[in-house]
Parts: C-alpha cells; sequence; structure tokens
C-alpha cells in the first residue's frame, strides 16, 4: 500500500528493491509463503521445489513476474534442483490465486497471513515450503522526502498494526514451519 503525504510518499514494499533514491526501512514485517489447496491430502507435509515443479499451480503478481521476490526464489530453486516451475494460471493478485485454490482450479502460493484472512480460507488447507520462504516488507520513502504530519501519523498506526500481523505470523512460524538448516 501507500500513502501520499503533503511533501512525500509512503509504501510498504517486499523485499528486496532497488533502493536508488529511496530510504528503505528495517523490516517491519516477515511473513512465510505457504503452499495452499483445496486437497487436504496435498498439505500434509511441507513441500519441496521438486513437489511444485509437477504441481498445477495458479501464482500471483503477473505484473512483475521476474521481478517478484517470491517468483524469483522459485526460480532460483527450481533452477538449483534442475527443475521447472511452470504456472497453470496466473493472476495479478494473491486474493485471486486463493479464489482460484478454494474453487480446485489449481493449487497456489501466497502469504499466511494472505491464506489466514481469506473470505474462503475454511475451504482450503496449508502448509510452508521446504525449505521455508520467508518475505519480508519495509517502508519506503523518498531519500529528500518530506513526510507530512499525517503520514507520520499514519505509519504510527501502521507499525501498530503489523507488530500485531507480525506476532500472528511468527506464532504460526514457529508453530508449522520447518526449521531452516544453517
Amino acid at each position: 500500500f501507500y500513502t501520499k503525504g503533503v511533501l512525500g510518499l509512503l509504501w510498504l514494499v517486499q523485499l528486496p528493491v532497488e533502493g536508488h533514491g529511496l530510504r528503505i526501512s528495517e523490516p517491519v514485517l516477515t511473513d512465510t509463503v505457504v503452499y495452499v489447496s483445496s486437497d487436504v491430502s496435498r498439505t500434509r507435509r511441507p513441500v519441496s521445489i521438486e513437489y511444485l515443479a509437477g504441481a498445477k499451480l495458479v501464482l500471483s503478481e503477473a505484473r512483475w513476474r521476474d521481478d517478484d521476490p517470491m517468483r524469483r526464489s522459485l526460480t532460483a530453486r527450481a533452477q538449483q534442483a534442475g527443475v521447472l516451475v511452470d504456472p497453470f494460471v496466473e493472476v495479478e493478485f494473491q486474493s485471486a490465486a486463493m479464489e482460484l485454490a478454494a474453487s480446485g482450479v489449481a493449487d497456489t502460493l501466497v502469504s499466511y497471513l494472505v491464506a489466514r484472512s481469506h473470505e474462503r480460507a475454511n475451504q482450503v488447507s496449508w502448509v510452508s515450503l521446504d525449505p521455508p520462504f520467508e518475505e519480508q516488507f519495509a517502508f519506503v520513502t523518498k531519500v529528500n522526502g518530506v513526510l507530512s504530519p499525517a503520514t507520520k501519523q499514519f505509519m504510527v498506526l501502521a507499525h501498530r498494526h503489523i507488530a500485531a500481523l507480525q506476532e500472528t505470523a511468527s506464532t504460526w512460524r514457529q508453530e508449522y514451519a520447518p526449521a531452516r538448516e544453517e
């Protein structure tokens, strides 16, 4: 999301981003990408990149394709494993991908917080990837931008809301995501 203040702009973006002319905050939210299916048998254990290569998938962020951090990570993991992850359907938004997954058209990959809060969350199940893939989000402003008092207050409120979301995401990750190998 973004808000335009009187003298500056504020965005919440998924990292990494090109930082030319931008001030990027420390990450304010870390979420886990989950594999979502209307068939519970496909979400009994964390899924590997090899499994994803054979799955019928709907992927979001069609407009960003190769610039989307999740897709870049999937491509790198697939290349390392010698497989190809080729979506069956591409859509613009994770909410649309969730709709298709809930309808049984194809499985999808979305952020845990999107999966759990979607209006059809009770019609799907989800599991983390193996290894897990975590998305990080940060606030971005223009380097020379001056935030208006209203935008600064919005950031305070947004930080509070994001802190509550982070607690939810962290609790799920600790309970259900497999441990990362360091």
